[in-house]
C-alpha cells in the first residue's frame, strides 16, 4: 500500500479524507464544483450499499495470520500453498499460505459472509482452527515468530451478490422545466465490488473504467486522458 501511495503522489493525487453520506448522484454536482473535476469514479467498496443505493453488496471478513518468513526459524517459504474450498466439509475454511515479498508469510484462511465486527484475536476460536489447519498441512509455520506489528489481517472484503460493478451512472440530471434538451447525464462511473479479486483486477478495472469515460465524454475529457 504505501508503493501505491507513492505512485499516485507521484502523478500528482491528493489523498483527502472525508465522509460522504447518502446518494453520490446528489451531490455529484457539489462534489464535482467543490474539487474541480471532471468526472468521479465510486470505488468505495462497501460503501456502494449507500453511496450507489446497491443492496446487493456485503462483507466477507477475513483473518489470516502474519509470521516472520526470513528463514531464521523456518526453512523460507518461497511457494504459495492453497486448497480450494471444496476440498473441505466447512467451505468456509481453506488452508492459505502465501509468501509476501515483505518477508511476511500469510496463513489463512477464513471467508465470513455478512460478518462486519472486526473482532478476531488471534485466541479466537475460528482462527486457532484455521493455524491448526495450516499447520497440520505444513509443519514448518509452527515454530516461526508472529509479526510483531501486524500479527492478525483481519479484514472485510466487498463482494456483491452479483458481479463486479464496473458501469456508468445512467441517471440524468434534468432541468428545472424537465427539458429533455437540457438534460445532463450523471458523470460518475462506479467501480466496486471485487472482493477479494482487488490485486487480481487493479490493472484491468482502471481501464475499463478509463474506456467508459472516453466512449461517454470523449470531447470534454481529450485534456485529461492525453
Amino acid at each position: 500500500m504505501k508503493w501505491l501511495e507513492g505512485l499516485v503522489h507521484h502523478k500528482g493525487a491528493k489523498l483527502i479524507t472525508r465522509t460522504i453520506e447518502g446518494d453520490l448522484f446528489d451531490s455529484e454536482t457539489e462534489l464535482r464544483t467543490e474539487y474541480n473535476v471532471d468526472v468521479i469514479i465510486n470505488a468505495s467498496g462497501l460503501a456502494g450499499t449507500e453511496l450507489a443505493g446497491d443492496t446487493t453488496c456485503y462483507p466477507i471478513r477475513s483473518g489470516p495470520i502474519r509470521v516472520i518468513n526470513n528463514g531464521s526459524k523456518l526453512p523460507k517459504v518461497d511457494h504459495a500453498l492453497t486448497i480450494a474450498a471444496g476440498a473441505f466439509h466447512d467451505s468456509s475454511e481453506i488452508v492459505f499460505i502465501v509468501p509476501r515479498n515483505d518477508n511476511i508469510l500469510l496463513i489463512g484462511g477464513i471467508a465470513e459472509p455478512n460478518e462486519n465486527e472486526l473482532s478476531l484475536t488471534l485466541d479466537s476460536p475460528i482462527i486457532k482452527r484455521m493455524r491448526a489447519r495450516c499447520e497440520a498441512f505444513l509443519p514448518n509455520p509452527k515454530s516461526a515468530d508472529l509479526d510483531p506489528e501486524y500479527p492478525l489481517a483481519s479484514g472485510l472484503r466487498p463482494f456483491r451478490q452479483r458481479d463486479v460493478r464496473v458501469e456508468r451512472d445512467l441517471r440524468w440530471r434534468g432541468s428545472a422545466n424537465g427539458s429533455a434538451e437540457e438534460a445532463v447525464p450523471s458523470r460518475i462511473v462506479h467501480s466496486y465490488g471485487r472482493g477479494c479479486s482487488g490485486w487480481t483486477l487493479s490493472l484491468d478495472v482502471p481501464e475499463m473504467s478509463q474506456r467508459l469515460l472516453k466512449r461517454r465524454y470523449s470531447t470534454c475529457l481529450r485534456e485529461l486522458w492525453r
